[in-house]
């Protein structure tokens, strides 16, 4: 098999969480305020916000250098897999407890879609297996 076809579902996926974690990173970083009122939560200090924006913007770029170059980034797509995985169960815990006035959407898009990054990634990491680890 061609190292295009064991990457393509892989590459896929990277492109498509970039995407995501863009978004949300710059909007976090930049807006949070908006972000805050979009989910009808309560107000706080936005710098908790930012720098966890900052750090989505760093993700999204770390996608699209490994989406160009995928060999050996092993590690980093385990890391991506991992921090999907987390997001996604506190994302969901938060549709178990809701903050009171809060939107039940806001956390359920990014919840389900971050579960479905995992799964993803996963899949692609195993096709893509001698590529992000080569002997």
């Amino acid at each position: 098999m061609s190292q295009n076809n064991d990457t393509r579902l892989l590459k896929f996926t990277l492109a498509v969480y970039a995407i995501m974690v863009l978004i949300y990173g710059f909007g976090y970083m930049l807006i949070p305020g908006v972000m805050v009122n979009m989910a009808g939560g309560q107000p706080l200090y936005h710098g908790w916000l930012r720098w966890a924006g900052a750090v989505l913007i760093a993700l999204g770029i770390g996608s699209i250098l490994t989406y160009r170059n995928p060999q050996h980034q092993g590690i980093f797509i385990t890391v991506l897999i991992l921090g999907c995985l987390f997001t996604s169960i506190c994302l969901f815990y938060n549709l178990y407890s809701p903050e009171e006035g809060a939107y039940w959407w806001f956390p359920a898009t990014p919840a389900t879609a971050t579960l479905v990054m995992a799964i993803l990634f996963r899949l692609g990491s195993i096709k893509a297996k001698d590529v992000l680890y080569p002997e």
